[in-house]
């Protein structure tokens, strides 16, 4: 199958999201929990995660969130606050903040304490597809792709998917960070 662009693929794998029923999400949702769940976290302080839009049937973050604040209390999560006036987002350490849906349905905080790129250890990242190299699809504004241009070269980068790797997206150029993993409910895939 020849490659596809990523226009293309934005709208072909939001609509098969959009169409897996109640309780195929939730079983996907495990299953990404229970491969996170095996990533060592030995060197990781600040872990960095997007909250879930729930209206886009995105990967459940709150799952993962949930089950490091249990298991994990030491990591201090960082969540996004987006400006759609810059494309350019902060991060914001989770803890007793407050958050509200903002543009988008996208749930951000309020307030609280921003946190440095510079230390986040490790960024659990959106995606609506991904191939084998690790080039994701997101939604097309390129938050992501600046937030990970500006992290450390060491930075774990994963992506959470309900579907596997594609072979090749057709389109990636220079600003495309790709990931080093990405979880899927088959695994954990690494990319070279």
């Amino acid at each position: 199958m020849a490659a596809l662009e990523k226009h293309i693929l934005r709208k072909e794998y939001l609509e098969k999201r959009l169409n897996l029923p109640a309780n195929e999400l939730s079983k996907r949702n495990e299953a990404i929990l229970k491969h996170f769940c095996r990533i060592d976290f030995r060197e990781v302080r600040y872990l960095h995660s997007y909250l879930p839009i729930r209206e886009k049937n995105e990967v459940d973050t709150m799952l993962l969130i949930d089950w490091l604040k249990e298991n994990l209390p030491e990591i201090r999560i960082v969540v996004p606050k987006s400006d759609f006036n810059t494309n350019i987002m902060s991060h914001y350490a989770l803890g007793e903040i407050e958050l509200r849906v903002g543009r988008f349905g996208i749930p951000e905080p309020v307030s609280g304490e921003e946190v440095a790129i510079k230390s986040i250890d490790m960024a659990i990242v959106p995606l609506l597809a991904v191939d084998k190299r690790g080039h994701r699809v997101g939604y097309g504004r390129g938050f992501y792709d600046r937030f990970l241009i500006e992290c450390r070269p060491d930075v774990q980068t994963i992506g959470v998917s309900f579907f596997d790797p594609l072979e090749e997206i057709a389109d990636t150029g220079l600003q495309d960070v790709p990931l080093k993993k990405c979880i899927t409910p088959s695994g954990i895939i690494e990319f070279a």
